[in-house]
């Protein structure tokens, strides 16, 4: 019983969750992608592990509108700690 409780803490690491979310999850990292003009990255970690992530530059274009506000100016680094979802999280905000 408790090997169930302790997965569920760790939503990313059970296959059926991301069995059941596996939609939604492709619907929000294809939106981050075509919508935000995000980049998804494999990182490779010094023990063997991969992290997924998900770049989004919001920095101004030059030409733009905003490219002479302070708008882009500040890099914000999230995280979806315990194998979260970053598609469903803090990102898409």
């Amino acid at each position: 019983m408790h090997t169930f409780g302790i997965r569920m803490l760790y939503p990313g690491s059970t296959s059926i969750l991301n069995y059941v979310l596996f939609n939604v999850l492709m619907d929000g990292r294809k939106t981050l992608v075509e919508n935000m003009n995000g980049i998804r990255y494999k990182l490779k970690t010094k023990d063997g592990n991969y992290i997924d992530t998900m770049f989004v530059d919001k920095r101004p274009r030059p030409g733009s509108v905003n490219e002479t506000t302070a708008k882009g100016n500040t890099l914000v680094i999230c995280s979806e700690g315990n194998a979260g979802f970053y598609e469903n999280g803090i990102m898409p905000t």
